[in-house]
């Protein structure tokens, strides 16, 4: 889709009065008694839209034609989209009008579905579906996050109760990784080639932990390597943890290519079993059904799909990740650098960097993008073509270019930022976005990758600043992070520090000669009043009733001083010790100072 065009109109798409009241009469929640958007895919070269929506718990499905006269046609198509705008599902269109849906398809969200339409655009109604209200296909709880094409197969990524230990006591969450063969006409309506297997995403150790329920995907390939980042989190009534696990399609393969999990019947425990894959890599017949009936007795892979690394790429105890989206690119001294940017469930967004010479990966940035009690993160989406990210929230859609390098000011804080998308211009004097245009221009400045992850800055606090030397006092704002290396000449007690924004004191030679001239000038002005000014006011007393009592009130010289500047209008910082630094050089490189008296 071209976000450049100049070509901008709204559209309103509101749902059926008829369905509306039918839905008011339903349902006690009418804020879904709405037509919510599901699904978006721009068709015949972006000239035309196929989208979904729930018309007030009617979905319906239309294809829009904008002509050369920039005027509507729709046209309706019968297709499946879900019910409620809450429901996780995922929708696919591949070539040839192939269409599928994965989620409920019925109004009450039980009859959950793998299912696709032989061609949408010409309205046929053939559908192939995974076994109905079978939890060995798809249990009724499945909640799916995304759905991609690769070679002869289309792949459903979805988290459901798992039916393994269900002859044990209990369930639990799994996250799976589903397929079927995009040419499977299917048996009575039914796949032939349905196989689903187990994705793991657990820190390693002689007592695994695991985080099962898969949250958001986002599927990325080059000419090389075909993978998809995952985000996982824990259960809530459990221990919190958040991970992001990165799987290629070899790992993949392989689980689809080894032995099969099955149960002979529901008394019995599961074995592991050998037998023909023929069927199910889509070297079948098209209509050769010898083998069919594997696809009832094998429904899932007994070996889990394991991440690159057997262990998760990013992981925490502190965040709710949500949604993810990631970037690949080069830098000066890498041909190779991961951008994995994450949203959380409180408002913020995270920004990691993958460096091919470390194991773990370096949080470098963290945004509040939302206010989490006012908004919720609903969809987020990498589009290279702007070098953006957009985000659909409850409220708002928001654009957010993927670099912020011009927040770095000089070349210092430019180059030591670890944003790989940033670079120091020596010839514009300026921090800028990289590109493989300027990446062998000797006036771009990057540095190599680094040896460890450096920490996050703090947030700005105010902070008093005194000078060892002068005693020159100064409250400024601070903010501070772990020394990454103790031979950082910047590191006080395993600190390093910035400060801005200082409004200076007087010096103390300056204030003693305050506190005495203040001294002197009130002991004058006692004396004044006690010699001249009381005999005359006792002489008055004597002529007037009642007598009038004197009160006096010495107060002491005050400072006031002005506020520091909002950091959103400051662009200069100072890293250093603030123990150890002279405030004048400071409030140099730093600019103005604000002092009243």
């Amino acid at each position: 889709m071209d976000f450049q065009s100049s070509f901008q109109q709204h559209y309103s798409i509101p749902a059926e009065i008829k369905q509306i009241n039918n839905c008011h009469q339903k349902t006690t929640n009418r804020e879904e008694c709405h037509n919510f958007i599901t699904t978006l895919f721009p068709i015949n070269g972006g000239k035309q839209i196929l989208y979904c929506g729930t018309n007030a718990y009617s979905p319906q499905c239309q294809i829009t034609l904008i002509n050369d006269n920039f005027q509507v046609v729709n046209k309706s198509v019968s297709t499946l989209s879900p019910h409620s705008p809450y429901w996780n599902t995922t929708t696919l269109l591949i070539e040839n009008g192939q269409f599928y849906y994965a989620g409920p398809i019925d109004s009450h969200g039980t009859n959950v579905t793998i299912i696709q339409q032989i061609d949408i655009f010409n309205n046929t109604t053939h559908f192939v579906q995974t076994l109905q209200n079978n939890h060995y296909w798809i249990n009724k709880d499945a909640n799916f996050v995304a759905s991609f094409q690769y070679e002869q197969h289309v792949y459903f990524l979805f988290r459901e109760s798992d039916m393994e230990h269900s002859n044990m006591g209990g369930h639990r969450v799994m996250s799976r990784i589903g397929r079927v063969c995009k040419k499977d006409s299917g048996l009575q309506n039914h796949w032939t080639t349905f196989l689903k297997a187990r994705l793991n995403c657990s820190l390693p150790g002689s007592i695994p932990f695991y985080l099962n329920e898969i949250q958001s995907v986002h599927y990325i390939h080059n000419d090389k390597s075909y993978r998809f980042y995952a985000v996982f989190n824990t259960p809530q009534n459990s221990l919190h943890g958040s991970a992001v696990c990165v799987f290629t399609m070899k790992s993949v393969l392989r689980s689809f290519e080894g032995a099969f999990r099955y149960q002979p019947s529901p008394s019995q425990l599961w074995q592991r079993q050998d037998d023909d894959h023929t069927v199910f890599n889509c070297q079948a017949s098209h209509n050769d059904h010898s083998q069919s009936h594997l696809s009832l007795k094998y429904q899932l892979m007994d070996d889990a799909v394991q991440p690159i690394n057997d262990k998760p790429l990013i992981f925490t105890k502190d965040e709710h990740f949500k949604l993810i989206a990631v970037d690949w690119i080069e830098t000066k001294f890498d041909n190779f650098v991961q951008i994995i940017f994450i949203a959380t469930n409180d408002g913020k967004l995270l920004k990691y960097v993958h460096w091919s010479n470390l194991d773990e990966s370096c949080l470098i940035d963290a945004i509040q993008l939302i206010n989490p009690k006012e908004n919720q993160f609903l969809s987020m989406k990498f589009y290279r073509a702007t070098d953006s990210l957009y985000f659909g929230t409850e409220k708002e859609f928001i654009r957010l270019s993927v670099d912020q390098c011009d927040k770095y000011p000089n070349e210092e804080e430019c180059i030591n930022s670890g944003d790989p998308y940033c670079g120091w211009n020596r010839y514009q004097m300026k921090c800028i976005r990289s590109s493989l245009g300027i990446l062998r221009d000797e006036n771009f400045i990057q540095n190599k990758n680094p040896q460890s992850c450096q920490q996050l800055w703090s947030d700005w606090f105010s902070c008093s600043v005194t000078d060892p030397k002068t005693f020159a006092q100064g409250i400024c704002q601070c903010r501070q992070r772990p020394c990454a290396s103790t031979t950082n000449n910047n590191c006080f007690k395993g600190f390093e520090y910035q400060v801005t924004d200082c409004v200076v004191y007087h010096t103390w030679k300056f204030l003693f000669v305050s506190v005495i001239v203040a001294v002197l000038l009130s002991s004058s002005i006692t004396a004044l009043m006690y010699f001249y000014f009381f005999p005359k006011i006792k002489k008055r007393a004597k002529k007037s009733k009642p007598t009038p009592k004197l009160e006096i009130y010495k107060k002491s010289p005050t400072l006031s001083l002005s506020p520091a500047y909002s950091m959103a209008t400051s662009t200069v910082t100072s890293s250093l010790s603030c123990s150890t630094r002279n405030l004048d050089s400071i409030i140099r490189e730093i600019g103005p100072k604000k002092l009243t008296i």
